[in-house]
């Protein structure tokens, strides 16, 4: 555990990296609560300038889920859970499947790609955009929301690029906010038709800005975090062919290959709670008012945890355990889907391909430089489909 030094307001950040200390914190919602520090809130109302606005061209965005405590989160976790169900993610693998199959249809004659913008990127926001109910047409506006998004959760990234990004959020609402009308009327099998007519009895059902909120949480939760591990996933099969060829051989072992990735490549690697009263830990003293960063990735690499926790071992028997869904009753809602969509890709593209390599030099692929962000800027691959009989799509 450390003290973090940012830039900006008045603001004391300690970061906590071990296992056990991280699944205490997210238990104790009494001290640490998962409702915003005021001077760190990026994302609502707290900012007299981000929520002018929101006020003057679009909806405030509500402390909702991942930003809430009970009792408002429990009732928030009720109907939101009805979208999640199994058979839902069951239907919605069906529709990633087809999406995996056109994208590399588009890049698998070329024997080159630069993987990121080609797939990576592409496929979680094409998966959510239809799960919204939108035509795939509006997918690139959806990925330049989930963009500007990232600004208002890393405290990192400067003023001007989240007040931009907040009208651009501002015009991606008014877009949902039409879908929310139509699903009210006319419910399609989607995880937001699902979310827009939840009910759960003796609970009010949510309303306009309460959705534009959660979905506007998904958006950013289920694109770079599911598109990352992809990229990283595909990264350490370029450079282990020896896994490649076992993970063909042996398909079915693709499962316990994503765990450990989650594990390793945590693509959103830390997340905040704010200290409700005074509290210390290990000696170190965190005042009322303080923000803790966990950092989930430290938790991922604890080798009180985890043996050897740098080593990709798909055979570790407990790389479920990891914490890249989070640890306690804010556990990831959407982990079905984002397992789907990584290991969909994965069987997929060692099935359509034969060989994947590194486009570039090893040193030459690093990931972006942002403080809560563990996804890679690019990622240029040599591909060779397989000669004979294996090149079928979905199989």
């Amino acid at each position: 555990m450390y003290e973090l030094k940012i830039p900006g307001p008045d603001l004391r950040v300690f970061v906590v990296t071990r296992y056990d200390d991280i699944r205490a914190i997210c238990q104790d919602v009494e001290t640490f609560g998962n409702a915003p520090n005021p001077k760190a809130w990026r994302w609502g109302d707290t900012d007299a300038e981000v929520a002018a606005i929101y006020r003057r061209e679009g909806w405030p965005l509500d402390t909702i889920l991942t930003f809430s405590d009970p009792p408002a989160h429990t009732r928030q976790r009720k109907l939101s859970e009805r979208a999640f169900l199994p058979r839902r993610m069951e239907t919605a693998a069906v529709h990633v499947q087809s999406v995996v199959d056109e994208l590399i249809d588009a890049f698998a004659a070329d024997g080159r790609v630069e993987f990121m913008s080609a797939f990576a990127r592409k496929l979680p926001i094409r998966v959510i955009t239809h799960q919204f109910g939108l035509p795939k047409e509006n997918a690139e506006f959806a990925l330049e929301t989930t963009n500007a998004m990232a600004a208002m959760i890393d405290m990192s990234y400067p003023r001007e690029v989240l007040l931009q990004g907040v009208h651009t959020v501002c015009k991606f609402q008014h877009l949902l906010a039409a879908n929310i009308e139509r699903l009210r009327e006319h419910p399609e099998e989607t995880l937001f038709s699902d979310l827009v007519n939840a009910k759960v009895e003796g609970e009010p059902t949510f309303g306009m800005q309460e959705l534009l909120s959660i979905c506007l949480l998904i958006l950013g939760a289920g694109t770079e975090s599911s598109g990352g591990v992809i990229a990283w996933a595909i990264y350490e099969l370029a450079c282990r062919p020896e896994l490649a060829d076992e993970l063909r051989r042996s398909p079915e072992k693709v499962g316990a290959f994503t765990e450990e990735l989650l594990r390793l490549h945590s693509s959103v690697p830390g997340s905040y709670r704010t200290v409700r009263k005074d509290a210390e830990l290990h000696g170190v003293k965190m005042p009322q008012g303080s923000v803790v960063m966990i950092r989930w990735d430290g938790a991922n690499l604890d080798p009180t945890q985890f043996e050897n926790p740098m080593q990709l071992d798909i055979a570790r028997s407990n790389r479920r355990q990891h914490a890249t869904f989070g640890l306690g009753l804010h556990y990831c809602m959407g982990n079905l889907l984002a397992r789907k969509e990584i290991e969909l890709s994965v069987k997929t593209l060692l099935r359509r391909f034969d060989k994947i390599e590194l486009g570039a030099p090893k040193e030459q692929i690093e990931p972006i430089a942002a403080l809560n962000y563990h996804v890679l800027a690019e990622l240029p691959l040599e591909l060779r489909q397989p000669t004979r009989g294996l090149s079928n799509r979905s199989g």
